[in-house]
């Protein structure tokens, strides 16, 4: 599904719920649960189909995963649907939209690639949430599997993790201060150094 805009500034959930909740003679649509992080919303979508339409779906009523990636720009609100079964890139969905969602056969042929994309979707996400709750603590030296270049033109993989309540900073070893930024750095693949292997 391509982009959609609306010159509006209407709050993203207005928009959301106005644009992905419909009934008519053949089904009906609405959103049961949504969580939006920074410029991504993830939704626990109902999707119900009358009887006796011609859609595979007909009589049938689930509940999907779908992402919607959206963006502000001179009034205009732009996003974009995708379908868990279509395997979106983004896997930051929380557990309380997954828990919400029905099997993948309720709307997928265990035979086709839209089955396995949402599965596999689905999994991606469990081992996000495992992994964001077994985070490093503040302290706590960790090497990335691949090494991250800021615009500052450094190409860095190793850091020292600074908490500061919410924030998380990180430091090159033996830095004193926390200097980077690394957006879903939970989400990238890393190993916890042990004190003398950080400066191998």
């Amino acid at each position: 599904m391509g982009w959609t805009g609306l010159y509006t500034d209407r709050p993203t959930r207005e928009i959301l719920l106005d644009e992905l909740t419909f009934a008519d003679e053949t089904g009906s649509a609405r959103i049961v649960k949504m969580s939006t992080k920074l410029h991504t919303t993830y939704i626990a979508w109902e999707r119900s189909y009358a009887a006796g339409t011609e859609s595979m779906y007909a009589g049938k009523t689930f509940i999907m995963g779908l992402v919607v990636l959206h963006r502000r720009k001179q009034g205009e609100f732009v996003y974009k649907t995708v379908s868990e079964d279509m395997g979106p890139c983004e896997t930051a969905c929380p557990a309380v939209i997954l828990d919400l969602l029905s099997p993948v056969e309720a709307f997928a042929d265990p035979a086709t690639s839209a089955h396995e994309w949402a599965t596999n979707w689905r999994a991606v996400c469990r081992l996000a949430i495992e992994k964001r709750n077994k985070a490093p603590g503040d302290g706590v030296t960790i090497r990335f599997k691949e090494p991250i270049r800021f615009t500052t033109g450094e190409t860095l993989d190793t850091f020292t993790i600074h908490k500061r309540g919410r924030k998380v900073r990180f430091a090159p070893p033996g830095g004193t201060y926390s200097s980077y930024c690394i957006s879903n750095w939970q989400e990238r693949d890393y190993e916890i150094c042990e004190k003398d292997t950080v400066l191998a």
